[in-house]
């Protein structure tokens, strides 16, 4: 959690701060006179923040990697849309200290690494200067998927049984902030729209039996670099 809160101030620090250039024009506000474009190209690196619904667990607290070209397509002053291909690191981790029936202590641990190559497509808004507003949906396919439980009694995952969804649809809403002309420091929710594992194949005891769902839940910091 302290990392998560670390990061709340930083952003509110930054985003709450006062604008140090007195002429600053944001970067998709083209000056009158300067030639019109539509075609924007860059970059996003980043860090995901998620867990899975549904798992039994909650928290933050699986760290992953969240990277890939983008493009971006002006529409006017106020609206744009974009699309991404992303490469994007999801799942789930638990760590916890926990007594047996004896009073002998032993460690908790459940980990699910999800792998996907992501495609969003976005629509946004630019009314507040440097701040810009996102909206959209995402299409993500899975790559690699590892899951591994350890527990004072034996926990039966099987790849072959237990496995999960190829497809993952969500839905994403991002607020970013432009730094310097180009520049952009990007927050963003991402939330699984539909189960990214049949009920069935939920290993038991970690899910919520044959009717139960798990979903993907995840926050993003990212920075996002346009060029001119």
């Amino acid at each position: 959690m302290s990392r998560i809160r670390f990061l709340i101030i930083f952003l509110y620090a930054l985003f709450t701060g006062k604008d140090t250039y007195a002429q600053y024009v944001p970067f998709f506000r083209i000056p009158e006179g300067e030639p019109k474009r539509t075609f924007y190209g860059g970059v996003a690196a980043g860090a995901n923040f998620s867990q899975v619904d549904g798992d039994t667990y909650s928290g933050y607290h699986k760290v992953g990697l969240h990277i890939g070209p983008l493009v971006y397509i002006r529409l006017n002053q106020m609206f744009s849309v974009s699309t991404e291909l992303l490469y994007v690191q999801k799942g789930a981790k638990a760590r916890s200290f926990r007594e047996n029936s004896y009073g002998v202590p032993y460690q908790d641990q459940y980990d699910i690494k999800l792998n996907y190559v992501e495609l969003p497509v976005m629509a946004h808004l630019y009314i507040h200067g440097r701040f810009h507003y996102g909206l959209g949906v995402s299409y993500a396919r899975l790559l690699k998927a590892k899951e591994e439980a350890y527990t004072v009694y034996p926990v039966n995952i099987y790849p072959d049984v237990n496995y999960f969804k190829k497809d993952d649809i969500s839905g994403i809403g991002e607020v970013a902030y432009e730094i310097y002309k180009g520049l952009f420091v990007d927050v963003r929710f991402n939330y699984s729209l539909r189960t990214i594992r049949d009920p069935f194949r939920i290993p038991q005891g970690y899910g919520n039996g044959t009717t139960g769902q798990q979903l993907n839940n995840v926050w993003t910091v990212r920075f996002v670099c346009l060029v001119k």
